[in-house]
C-alpha cells in the first residue's frame, strides 16, 4: 500500500521472543476457535445423550422390579444381598493366631582386626645408650648462657 506507518502498530507483526512460539495467522486462529467451539458443542451433546440413556435405563429397571406389598403386622422388609457372590457382613474381622519358627542363629567367630597391607621397604636404625644426647653434659652450656644474660 502507499500509506507508510510504524511497523510496530501492524497486527501482522509478531513482537517479543518467537523462539518456541507457534505464530498463527488471523484466519488460522479463527479456524481454531471455530473448531474448538464445534468440539465443545459435540461433547455437550454426547454427554446429554449419555445422561438421558442412563436415566431411561434406570426408569426401565424400576418399572421391571415388582413392587412388594406392605409387610404383615409384626414383620418388616429387609435389604438382602442378591449378587452372584454373597459376602458375610461382620462387625469385626476374624483374627487368627499365627506362629513361625526360624533357624537358630549360628555363633560366628569374632571379626579379625583390620591390618592394612604393608607398602614400601622396612628400614631400621639402632641407637645405643649415650650416642644420641647426654643431657647433663650438653645442658650446662645452654643454662650458663641463659643465666648470664640480663
Amino acid at each position: 500500500s502507499s500509506k507508510q506507518g510504524n511497523i510496530m502498530h501492524d497486527r501482522r507483526v509478531v513482537r517479543g521472543n518467537t523462539y518456541a512460539a507457534q505464530v498463527m495467522s488471523l484466519t488460522a486462529q479463527a479456524e481454531l476457535q471455530r473448531a474448538e467451539k464445534e468440539n465443545d458443542s459435540r461433547k455437550k451433546l454426547t454427554q446429554k445423550k449419555a445422561a438421558q440413556a442412563a436415566r431411561s435405563r434406570e426408569l426401565l429397571e424400576e418399572a421391571k422390579r415388582a413392587s412388594t406389598p406392605d409387610p404383615v403386622d409384626g414383620r418388616a422388609h429387609m435389604d438382602v444381598q442378591t449378587q452372584e457372590y454373597l459376602e458375610e457382613l461382620k462387625d469385626k474381622p476374624d483374627e487368627v493366631q499365627q506362629e513361625t519358627q526360624t533357624d537358630p542363629m549360628l555363633d560366628r567367630p569374632p571379626t579379625p582386626t583390620y591390618v592394612p597391607f604393608k607398602t614400601g621397604r622396612d628400614a631400621d636404625t639402632q641407637i645405643l645408650e649415650g650416642e644420641l644426647f647426654q643431657f647433663d653434659v650438653e645442658v650446662d652450656p645452654i643454662l650458663d648462657v641463659m643465666v648470664d644474660r640480663k
